[in-house]
């Protein structure tokens, strides 16, 4: 029998190692425009995935949905058919005055400041693997790099 997510309708194989997370379907679409040998691999609810190479490296796309509930059940399922690394791609505000519109930012850490993760674990900062962030900031020239909050729009 071979084995299907329910939510995101995937499967073992259909994706590369690193799986690039955008929120809305249109970013996805958008993000596969950046792979080489890119090829639809479905859309199942709100999900949308595509799988290419991007410098040679097999690389999948998949839409998470709007918040970190959404997020969560979306990576869940991608490490259980075999993605080794996850990583939330998006917009962000910020408040340093030298990060501008367009401006790529990685995360270091990310203070927790939503619901989903909190009552999950008890610390309230999560650290970047930095083999992984080392592996992908060979891929941009310029970035900036910071501690970030991850939030859904709290007052």
């Amino acid at each position: 029998m071979e084995l299907t997510v329910a939510l995101t309708g995937l499967k073992p194989g259909d994706i590369g190692k690193y799986v690039l997370l955008p929120g809305d379907p249109a970013r996805s679409n958008r993000v596969s425009k950046y792979l080489d040998n890119v090829e639809f691999i479905g859309m199942y609810r709100k999900h949308l995935t595509f799988t290419g190479y991007y410098k040679g490296v097999k690389v999948s796309v998949t839409s998470a949905g709007l918040g970190c509930p959404s997020a969560s059940i979306a990576t869940q399922e991608l490490i259980n058919i075999g993605t080794e690394a996850v990583i939330r791609i998006g917009s962000s505000a910020a408040l340093d005055l030298k990060i501008k519109v367009n401006d790529l930012l990685i995360s270091t850490s990310a203070m927790k400041n939503e619901g989903t993760s909190v009552p999950m674990y008890m610390i309230n900062r999560v650290i970047c693997n930095q083999s992984l962030s080392d592996d992908w900031l060979k891929f941009f020239e310029e970035q900036h790099i910071k501690f970030t909050n991850a939030s859904e729009g709290k007052k």
